[in-house]
C-alpha cells in the first residue's frame, strides 16, 4: 500500500498545455508594452466564454498621475502551431492563413453580448506572431452556421493585415470599436430593438412557434423525460421565443421552473431568464431549430464522459468496468516498485468498505467516488471486475532500440525493460470475448431497467440484442459495456427522433 503523500498525484500536461502558457504571456507582453493596454487573462481555462479582458487606458501610463481606464474588452484568446497557411485553391484566396475554431468562440459572444466588445486573438508563440479579429454581432453570425444541428467548427480566415505589427494602430482601432459598440447599443435601448417581430404579428409564425412548442415539450415529457430530469432539474416546460432582425432570425429556448409564472411563447431577448440557447437562423423555421435542439440534448446525453448526467441509467456491469478502470490505472501507477509491475490491484472483487482503505493509498478519483457513491445507494456492498486483464508480471529482458528525437531529428538509442506476464494477452482477449457475447442480453435487460417506461415502450429488445449482436467481436481491440451503453442508446433515441443513423455494429467500431 502507498503512503498518503502518493494521494494527490498530478495527471500530467501535454504541450498544448505549454503551448498556450507561452501564448498568453507573449500576448501579456506585447499588451503591457504599450504602456496604454492592461490584461486580465486566464490560462488553460476550460469554461466556454472569455479568456479574461483588458482594460484601454485614455493615454499613455507614467510616474506622474494615475490613469484611468477608458474602456473594456473581452478576449478569446487561441494558440495555434506554425502549420496554419491556406493552402486552397479555389476559394478564399485573398487570406494568406486559414484555421478551424470552435463555434463556442462565436455562440459565447452572440448570446452574452455586453457593454464590452469581444477581441478574439490569435497566437503563434513559435514564430512571435499575434493576429486579431474584432467579434462583431455581424462577423459572428457571418461565421455560425446551422445544418443538420449546430456545427461544432467554423473556419476562420485572415492575413498579414490582422497581425499586430504597430500597437498604436492596433490602439486606434480599439478606440474606434468601443465607440461604435457604445453606439449601437445605445441605439437599440433606444428604439426597444423596434426591428424586432411581436409573434402577434405574423400567424405563420405564430403557428411555427406552437408547433415547436408542443414537440419540445411532448419530447422531454415523454420518450426524453429522462434527459429532462438529468439536465434540467426541477422544469416544467420549455418556452419558445422568437425575433427577426434584419437579414437573420432569433430563436430562443427557454426552460420553465417549476412554480415559475412564465409565458410559453413570446418575443425573443437575449436576457430572458432560463435561457437555454439561441439561435441564429436563416431561411429554417422554428420547428426546425426545436428539433435540431432536442438532438443536441440526445447527442449531449448519449457522448462519452457525460458521467453525472448518465449515472442513474447504467447498468450496474458498466459502472463496475469504469470504477476498475480508475482503480487499475492509479494502481498501476503507484505500484510500480521491487522486481514486479503491476497493471491493476490484483483482485477479481472489491468490498466497498475496503476502499476506503484504498482512498487512503491514494487509489482514488472523485470519478470513482462518485461511481461507489451510486452503487451504495443500489444497495451493492461488492464490486466484480467486468473483464479479465493480466494484472501482474515480472521484469524480463532489456531491450534496446533506435529512434528519431523529433527535436534534434538524430536517431538516439533507448533501453528498456520487457515485462513477461503471468498470462497472456491472447488468453486475455478469448476470454472477454466470451464474456461480450455472453453477456449481451443480461446487459440490454438491465440497461432498459433504469430508464423510464415511456423511453423503454420505444424500444424492443429482441431487436436490440440482434443488432449488438451484428458487431465483429473478433475485430475488436477492447471491449466496454460501457461504449456499448451510449453508442446502442445513443443510436435507438436518434431513430426515435426520426433520424436514420447508421447502425449499431458500425457505431461501436467507429465512435470514440
Amino acid at each position: 500500500m502507498l503512503n498518503m503523500s502518493k494521494r494527490n498525484k498530478i495527471a500530467g500536461y501535454d504541450k498544448n498545455v505549454v503551448n498556450e502558457q507561452l501564448g498568453v504571456k507573449k500576448l501579456e507582453t506585447l499588451l503591457l508594452g504599450t504602456y496604454r493596454l492592461i490584461p486580465y487573462f486566464t490560462v488553460n481555462d476550460k469554461t466556454p466564454n472569455y479568456d479574461g479582458y483588458f482594460e484601454l487606458c485614455d493615454e499613455v501610463i507614467d510616474d506622474n498621475k494615475i490613469t484611468e481606464p477608458k474602456s473594456r474588452f473581452n478576449v478569446q484568446i487561441k494558440t495555434v502551431n506554425s502549420d496554419y497557411k491556406n493552402k486552397n485553391k479555389r476559394d478564399h484566396l485573398e487570406y494568406k492563413y486559414k484555421h478551424q475554431f470552435d463555434t463556442k468562440i462565436l455562440n459565447a459572444t452572440l448570446k452574452e453580448v455586453t457593454k464590452d466588445p469581444t477581441i478574439f486573438f490569435i497566437v503563434d508563440p513559435i514564430n512571435s506572431k499575434i493576429f486579431w479579429k474584432y467579434l462583431s454581432e455581424e462577423f459572428c453570425m457571418a461565421n455560425v452556421e446551422y445544418k443538420n444541428g449546430a456545427k461544432d467548427t467554423f473556419i476562420l480566415y485572415f492575413s498579414d493585415e490582422d497581425e499586430i505589427t504597430d500597437t498604436e494602430a492596433f490602439i486606434d482601432n480599439l478606440i474606434v470599436i468601443s465607440s461604435t459598440h457604445k453606439k449601437h447599443l445605445e441605439e437599440s435601448k433606444d428604439n426597444n430593438r423596434s426591428e424586432i417581430l411581436l409573434l402577434t404579428e405574423s400567424e405563420d409564425i405564430r403557428k411555427e412557434a406552437q408547433d415547436a412548442w408542443d414537440y419540445i415539450n411532448n419530447m422531454f415529457s415523454g420518450s426524453f423525460k429522462f434527459i429532462k430530469d438529468a439536465f434540467y432539474p426541477n422544469t416544467w416546460k420549455f418556452g419558445i421565443s422568437y425575433g427577426k432582425e434584419k437579414s437573420w432570425s432569433q430563436v430562443g429556448i427557454y426552460r420553465i421552473e417549476q412554480g415559475d409564472n412564465n409565458e410559453l411563447i413570446k418575443k425573443y431577448d437575449r436576457n430572458e431568464k432560463g435561457l437555454l440557447s439561441s439561435y441564429y437562423t436563416g431561411i429554417r423555421n422554428l420547428l426546425e431549430v426545436t428539433k435540431d435542439y432536442v438532438k443536441g440534448c440526445v447527442n449531449e446525453f448519449f457522448s462519452r464522459d457525460q458521467y453525472i448526467a448518465q449515472c442513474r441509467y447504467i447498468p450496474d456491469v458498466a459502472i463496475e468496468e469504469l470504477i476498475f478502470e480508475d482503480i487499475d490505472n492509479q494502481y498501476m501507477a503507484n505500484n510500480n516498485c521491487g522486481n514486479e509491475v503491476y497493471y491493476g490491484i490484483p483482485t477479481e472483487t472489491i468490498e466497498l468498505d475496503f476502499y476506503d482503505e484504498l482512498v487512503c493509498d491514494g487509489v482514488a478519483t472523485p470519478r470513482t467516488e462518485f461511481f461507489l457513491e451510486e452503487m451504495r445507494r443500489r444497495g451493492k456492498k461488492q464490486i466484480q471486475r467486468p473483464w479479465t486483464k493480466v494484472l501482474k508480471g515480472v521484469f524480463g529482458d532489456i531491450k534496446s532500440e533506435h529512434i528519431v528525437n523529433p527535436i534534434t531529428g538524430m536517431k538516439e538509442q533507448i533501453t528498456y525493460i520487457e515485462p513477461v506476464h503471468d498470462r497472456s494477452h491472447e488468453e486475455v482477449f478469448k476470454e472477454n470475448r466470451t464474456r461480450f457475447c455472453q453477456g449481451i442480453r443480461a446487459f440490454v435487460e438491465a440497461s432498459l431497467e433504469r430508464f423510464d417506461k415511456s423511453f423503454v415502450s420505444e424500444i424492443d429488445a429482441d431487436t436490440l440484442v440482434r443488432e449488438i449482436e451484428k458487431i465483429r467481436v473478433d475485430l475488436l481491440p477492447e471491449y466496454s459495456w460501457y461504449k456499448l451503453w451510449y453508442v446502442c442508446f445513443g443510436t435507438m433515441s436518434l431513430k426515435i427522433l426520426g433520424e436514420e443513423p447508421s447502425m449499431i455494429a458500425m457505431n461501436y467500431i467507429t465512435v470514440k
